[in-house]
């Protein structure tokens, strides 16, 4: 009943707010707020929302960092 409910909500809760992170090649035209999809470590397509984006320049090549969250 009102127990089962509110596991489900509190999973659930857990999945949406769940944050991703990750390095990859860089990309200027990405912004914070941008939503874009990716693929999680099981292979399903998500969209997540950037939280936070970072570029660095190093060795001749641009690399990203990003977090965000799923929306």
């Amino acid at each position: 009943g009102e127990i089962i409910s509110e596991n489900v909500v509190n999973i659930i809760s857990k999945a949406i707010d769940k944050l991703y992170s990750f390095n990859y090649m860089g990309n200027p035209i990405l912004e914070t707020g941008d939503n874009i999809k990716i693929l999680n470590k099981l292979g399903d397509e998500i969209i997540i929302r950037i939280e936070k984006h970072e570029l660095t320049f190093s060795a001749g090549g641009l690399r990203g960092y990003i977090e965000g969250r799923k929306i």
